[in-house]
């Protein structure tokens, strides 16, 4: 797996809008319909199997993984450091890759694309999480693929609850309201040869949140 495809396969479903309570299974798929609500019904949650109607930004990170896996639960655990509730929870993730010496806090790592990125906001420690597609705008902002989100800084919901998978530009310096507080840093090759840069220059984050 290359961290270009990473990008690829969630760069593939924006524009995806998530579905109502009770929409027939083939209509989850399209990516806008008829049947587009704000009830937490998806594709993605259909294909990993698991229930309808809860929050999906850490299964739709999740779900890329497994597709460029083979659409193996047990190869996109593995891949992602035995992650548990298929990446339902955003603590899910730092957890997996703390224990794999793997997460760092914002302001230890500079990320790659294909990395997840953790956010909190204000009161929710743990509270969305996104995939880096691009990091041009370094140290000051990264560009992100996420699920549950909104399309645009002023569009309906909130940034961690909303309805589309969307491209992202956020910034990696803020420290309160809607923030980063950490990276997962995938081990992925880096374009189609070689290993992706990950820069150690402190770990931190080892303690389970």
């Amino acid at each position: 797996m290359t961290r270009d495809e990473i990008v690829a396969m969630a760069a593939s479903q924006v524009g995806y809008h998530e579905k109502e309570s009770g929409t027939p299974t083939s209509q989850l798929y399209p990516f806008q319909n008829a049947y587009d609500g704000t009830d937490n019904w998806t594709k993605f949650h259909n294909d990993l199997g698991v229930g309808q109607g809860v929050p999906w930004c850490g299964y739709f990170a999740y779900w890329v993984f497994y597709q460029l896996l083979g659409q193996s639960a047990a190869n996109t655990d593995a891949f992602l450091h035995g992650i548990d509730s298929k990446g339902s929870y955003v603590s899910a993730w730092r957890n997996a890759f703390a224990a794999a010496g793997a997460y760092f806090e914002a302001g230890t790592y500079q990320p790659q694309i294909g990395d997840a990125v953790l956010f909190a906001d204000t009161g929710i420690p743990y509270s969305h999480v996104e995939l880096v597609v691009d990091t041009s705008g370094w140290p000051n902002t990264i560009n992100t693929i996420g699920g549950n989100t909104k399309q645009t800084s002023g569009g309906s919901g909130t940034e961690a609850e909303s309805a589309w998978v969307a491209r992202r530009s956020r910034s990696a310096t803020a420290t309160t309201g809607f923030h980063i507080i950490g990276y997962c840093a995938m081990d992925a090759q880096s374009g189609t040869s070689g290993r992706g840069i990950i820069l150690r220059r402190r770990r931190i984050g080892t303690a389970f949140g």
